[in-house]
């Protein structure tokens, strides 16, 4: 349709009539005046809308007018200048309230025969044979734009290539391989019959060796397997897992996510299938990633493929080998060390994409995860918050041990290729504050499993050698790392007492428990003593303030009310205490001097509380009765409006505020 055409069209407008007609009908919202109109492009219905309001207060423009041809129609607002031209339907756009669209009828029987005959309806009106027009013109225009949508994502999917030959025997046999059950009864004999759950077939085996949840070796396929009597077993059940292939689309490398579940039965548990379920592909090109998920979606008349929707997850997942080295080869990822992750973590589960996106800032991560550091690794993925590689690796050095930043080989091949990030966050300090680390330390160190650095505050007193010699004296194997962290919080405390820790009395007490209950209760005196001291030193400096302040005003009274300062924090306390409020909240701030707290008393009984006042910014922000609840009458507030400006011209400047 050509809007410069159907613009210069003449605007038709409201008579006597309509409005006489709107004026009798007192339920109805909108009428319309059709018209047929000819221009280059053809010929044209043209339906004009009135709102009753307009009508009613002698406006005759249309709202709206909607031009009608044969297979399309389009709107024109006359109101709104900004969203002139509109494509909605006449249900949409009528609405000015609640169902205002469905109190529309045509303004005569001429324009209500017009409009009929035009779409050639058999619907009860006029206007429900416009819906059904319009709604028809919808249907289509969204068809059109659902096809363009799944001619877009078949041209992607056409590109994705078959699973390899293996996938689903790998996901059988080896995925997941802590799902693998020897199922038996169990009975009074020597040996138990049972079933294998990779195998399928029937073996026995010993009693002995078969108890719940135990690991034991199937006598026929000699796989390990976990022992599961069937008596214990629950009627259904399944274990469920996540894996990732990687493969080439065309000239994109591709990641397919798979659901994997397994179940299992107690009247049949050698029926122990796996299914498994695509629920989401990423594609990776120049740089960035596409994603498409499995899912339902108004394009198909079920699920299908669709651009990113649900956000589904795509972390927690375990690395398929099948053809993973061939995949990444020659393309972008060649180098990030995958194919070595996937042979060594089996089912451990990893997010691959984030781990992709931090080797691409960090070139370094492959040399880690090729030389096995992949608890490191999997610390980077799962706490990026708390593990950055730009603080822990040193990117600018070739040599493994240097990029891990230990000091020589020595040391580097000490370093146990299972320790964590927060160790090696220890051990790269460690090695800081040591002159010469040696290899035998670091290997202690990280058989200790140490992380709290509190111990290298202490190296002063002793070498780190002794310290764990010490711990593994007083510690079990399941305590070490409990143990630590007391004594740690014990060497702190001493120091804070001012005990010579290089006396070995008190750097390593025979009974530990002991020692540290003690020192603990001097320490917790010696704490409050301190806090005694500083909240003297508060008050001492918050009376000097009150003092200063009661030089500046004086007396300010008018016979009956009177403005009194604390002389003491001490005072500011007790009135809270006999007035039942929480002024005493407030002392710190007056001693900051970020407000000041002045007391309201009657003249002919000064010494008894009556009101507590907040200055602050130059003005009272308060002024409270007993427990906040008493209420300021005229007399109190037109005093309080004397003293503030007797305030401000006393203390010559307004008060710090917070």
């Amino acid at each position: 349709m050509e809007k410069r055409a159907l613009r210069r069209l003449p605007v038709t407008e409201a008579s006597c009539k309509d409005v006489e007609f709107i004026r009798r009908v007192s339920g109805l919202v909108w009428i319309m005046k059709a018209k047929k109109e000819q221009t280059k492009d053809g010929q044209y219905l043209v339906v004009s809308f009135f709102h009753r309001d307009d009508l009613l207060t002698g406006k005759k423009r249309p709202v709206l007018r909607t031009f009608f041809g044969s297979e399309d129609y389009l709107s024109e607002n006359l109101e709104n200048k900004k969203n002139h031209w509109r494509t909605g339907a006449r249900w949409n756009l009528l609405k000015s309230g609640w169902d205002d669209s469905g109190n529309c009828a045509s303004a005569s029987a001429e324009d209500e025969r017009r409009i009929r005959k035009w779409f050639g309806s058999k619907e009860e009106n006029a206007a429900d044979s416009i819906d059904t027009f319009q709604r028809g013109i919808l249907n289509a225009r969204l068809e059109s734009k659902h096809q363009k949508m799944r001619n877009k994502i078949e041209r992607v999917m056409q590109s994705v290539p078959e699973l390899p030959d293996g996938f689903d025997e790998w996901i059988d046999q080896e995925f997941m391989w802590r799902s693998r059950y020897f199922f038996y009864r169990y009975e009074k004999r020597a040996e138990l019959n049972g079933i294998c759950s990779q195998c399928r077939q029937k073996g026995k085996m010993r009693r002995s060796l078969l108890r719940n949840g135990a690991r034991v070796i199937c006598p026929v396929c000699g796989k390990e397997l976990t022992a599961r009597p069937i008596g214990k077993m629950p009627a259904y059940g399944c274990d469920e897992s996540s894996t990732v292939l990687v493969q080439m689309a065309g000239n994109r490398l591709m990641l397919r996510f798979f659901h994997i579940r397994k179940y299992y039965s107690k009247e049949k548990p050698e029926a122990y299938d796996p299914y498994r379920k695509e629920y989401l592909r990423l594609f990776y090109e120049e740089g960035r990633w596409e994603r498409y998920e499995w899912a339902y979606s108004s394009c198909y008349p079920g699920k299908g493929w669709v651009p990113e929707r649900y956000g589904f997850d795509d972390d927690k997942v375990v690395l398929c080998p099948i053809q993973l080295k061939e995949a990444i080869t020659g393309t972008p990822l060649a180098y990030s060390g995958l194919a070595e992750a996937a042979s060594h973590l089996k089912d451990h589960q990893i997010d691959v994409l984030r781990y992709l996106q931090i080797w691409k800032k960090y070139p370094e991560m492959e040399k880690l995860i090729k030389c096995g550091f992949f608890r490191v690794i999997e610390d980077f993925c799962r706490y990026p918050y708390f593990f950055q590689p730009g603080k822990l690796l040193d990117g600018e050095k070739d040599k493994l041990y240097q990029v891990l930043g230990m000091p020589g080989k020595a040391c580097y091949a000490a370093l146990p290729r299972e320790i964590s990030c927060a160790e090696l966050a220890f051990l790269q300090k460690y090695c800081k504050f040591s002159a010469k680390p040696s290899p035998a330390a670091i290997t202690k160190c990280a058989a200790f499993h140490l992380t709290d650095q509190r111990l290298l505050d202490y190296m002063k007193y002793v070498s780190i050698e002794k310290m764990l010699k010490y711990c593994a004296l007083q510690a079990g194997e399941k305590e070490k790392k409990e143990f630590i962290a007391n004594w740690a919080d014990y060497l702190g405390w001493c120091e804070s007492l001012g005990y010579n820790l290089k006396d070995r009395y008190y750097l390593f007490p025979k009974d530990f428990h002991r020692a540290h209950d003690r020192v603990y209760e001097e320490y917790q005196k010696h704490r409050d003593k301190l806090e005694k001291k500083k909240l003297a030193q508060e008050r001492r400096k918050g009376t000097l303030r009150l003092k200063s302040i009661q030089k500046q005003l004086g007396s300010i009274s008018d016979g009956q009310l009177v403005i009194v300062v604390p002389k003491t924090s001490k005072e500011i306390e007790e009135e809270g205490k006999r007035l039942h409020h929480c002024v005493a909240n407030y002392i710190s701030k007056v001693i900051d001097g970020k407000t000041l707290i002045l007391f309201l008393r009657k003249e002919e009984t000064i010494d008894i509380p009556f009101r507590t006042l907040e200055w602050r910014d130059g003005e009272f922000k308060q002024c409270q009765g007993y427990g906040n609840r008493e209420h300021n009458d005229e007399e109190i507030t037109g005093f309080l409006e004397y003293a503030q400006s007797q305030i401000r011209e006393k203390l010559m400047e307004e008060e710090k505020t917070v």
